[in-house]
């Protein structure tokens, strides 16, 4: 069977070296096809000397953003865009999303009991149609972004939002929530016009597609399926910004872009494919930062149905999983090992913890003493078509092949996948990911083991595991919490509801002259600071 393996992970390998970076955020499986168009066609130009014009940014995005208002999408590239014209409350640290700096509130502190968070709001601010902005606006915007899918985490906490005197905003909580701050500093969370937004609905204009944000960059246009063109606020609070025009310009396929890079045609490149990554970081006028992804990628069990119902296969499969072999065959070893269930990176990860080693030896023993031999389980693993989930599940397929379970892969297109297996429960074994735009465990480990966690998508329903689940949501003591963490993650190793492989990384490929503002943190939005870019 070891020749086997090899031979299905070599495959898995060479198919994963199209893909797009895991934890990118993708829409839709990426078009990897060797045509390209214009002058980036063929060889190399050799137009590293080319001379950049030192105030603009053509920035290339692999997919047309669902809209640039906050809430509308939690896809990197919606929050890039979105977080470049739309100011939050609080920003956090560029290097550290555990601390906090000013935005348009200058001041932000909490009551005794941690259930009201107070925010003074900048005087003089102005949105970008020259108005001023007011407590109402604030109040209104986080009113609504609250209602948006992507704050899902922020809903069951916020109790109310109102404004007190005429430069203070008060949240009112049904508990305290200590990762509350970072909920309100993610762009989900942006501030906007309320004149505007009503001007919006009566008039029919889609305010998804249109802005009146007080961010340091304004929307001048968005032509679909082509570009979203933005020019600087020059009288942005933080300061004029360095680069006074962007353009995002959308991609026609991976290869293209990578190709415009390397010929000085493009400035910035986000998530470029694996297969270019190492390419273009040779060259001299292009570098690439990267960044630990938000997403934990997993195998879930349907512990409804038979056999996996059975604790002791899903133990026996636990020894079966080789981990390093998904990363290196499923993503081009383009991220980390990760077995807990929490992302490095997140507060409530367990760097100590230690799962069930790859031993596959075992995991046909254990199977045996279950009552299974050889070929006597079949099923179906139900992923979606997006390279980093296909990939990854083909690998994994070939290590249940390898202890005697048949398992087949039914790959479908993601609308399709997320009613089948997202909605309906209809699997036996999935591939998938979690992720959070915030740094902490509670939003994940939440949604994937509370009885009623809406990604809860193993059918876990355990007392205990509730309770350690609400006991660290309400708590604001940090050690209270990880030992909470800690322990969920000891009871996944013993009743083996998901099997965690890997974290992928994030990438952005830029020109070599453009410095400010690219970090290492793991981030949903560490793009969304084009006005720290400069020109050397």
């Amino acid at each position: 069977m070891k020749k086997t393996m090899s031979r299905v992970l070599a495959a898995a390998l060479a198919l994963s070296l199209t893909a797009v970076l895991a934890g990118c955020g993708g829409s839709g499986t990426a078009n990897t096809g060797s045509e390209t168009s214009g002058a980036a066609q063929g060889e190399s130009s050799g137009a590293a000397n080319v001379e950049h014009d030192k105030e603009s940014v053509k920035y290339l995005i692999s997919y047309e953003p669902q809209g640039v208002n906050p809430g509308a999408a939690s896809k990197g590239v919606d929050f890039t865009i979105s977080g470049n014209i739309y100011d939050t409350l609080i920003r956090e640290q560029p290097d550290n999303r555990s601390e906090f700096r000013e935005g348009l509130a200058t001041e932000w502190a909490y009551n005794e009991d941690g259930t009201e968070l107070t925010f003074t709001i900048r005087d003089g601010v102005k949105f970008h149609d020259g108005t001023e902005l007011t407590i109402e606006d604030v109040v209104y915007s986080l009113e609504y972004d609250l209602k948006q899918a992507p704050n899902a985490a922020a809903q069951p906490v916020v109790k109310s939002i109102e404004a007190v005197g005429d430069n203070q905003v008060k949240v009112s909580c049904n508990y305290a929530y200590k990762p509350l701050l970072n909920l309100f500093a993610t762009p989900g969370f942006g501030i906007f016009s309320k004149a505007f937004y009503e001007k919006c609905e009566a008039d029919g204009t889609n305010f998804m597609r249109v802005e009146c944000g007080t961010g340091p960059y304004i929307l001048d246009e968005w032509v679909s399926g082509s570009t979203l063109k933005l020019h600087s606020n020059d009288e942005w609070w933080g300061g004029t910004p360095s680069i006074k025009n962007v353009t995002f310009e959308i991609a026609q396929d991976s290869t293209t872009a990578a190709l415009m890079m390397e010929n000085n045609q493009a400035d910035a490149f986000f998530c470029p494919a694996a297969s270019d990554t190492q390419r273009l970081d040779d060259l001299d006028n292009v570098s690439i930062n990267w960044a630990p992804s938000a997403f934990i990628y997993y195998m879930i069990f349907n512990t409804k149905r038979a056999p996996f119902d059975d604790p002791k296969v899903r133990e026996a499969i636990s020894y079966a999983i080789d981990r390093e072999s998904v990363l290196q065959g499923g993503v081009a070893g383009v991220g980390s090992v990760t077995p807990f269930p929490v992302a490095p990176g997140f507060f409530g990860y367990d760097e100590s913890f230690e799962p069930n080693p790859y031993d596959p030896d075992k995991a046909i023993e254990l199977l045996k003493a279950a009552g299974y031999n050889d070929g006597d389980i079949s099923c179906k693993m139900v992923t979606s078509s997006e390279t980093w989930y296909q990939n990854p599940a083909q690998v994994v397929q070939a290590c249940l092949q390898e202890i005697g379970i048949n398992c087949e892969i039914e790959i479908l297109e993601p609308a399709a996948f997320k009613q089948q297996v997202l909605t309906q429960k209809d699997f036996d074994l999935s591939f998938y990911n979690s992720g959070a735009p915030i740094s902490d465990a509670d939003p994940v480990l939440w949604g994937n083991y509370h009885t009623t966690g809406a990604y809860n998508l193993a059918g876990v329903d355990d007392a205990k595991v509730d309770e350690l689940l609400e006991t660290a949501r309400m708590s604001l003591d940090d050690d209270e919490r990880l030992e909470c963490y800690k322990e969920i993650g000891e009871l996944n190793k013993e009743n083996n509801w998901y099997i965690y492989t890997h974290t992928g990384y994030n990438a952005i490929a830029y020109n070599s002259d453009l410095t400010g503002g690219f970090y290492t943190c793991n981030n949903y939005a560490i793009y969304n600071n084009i006005c720290d870019w400069t020109w050397k």
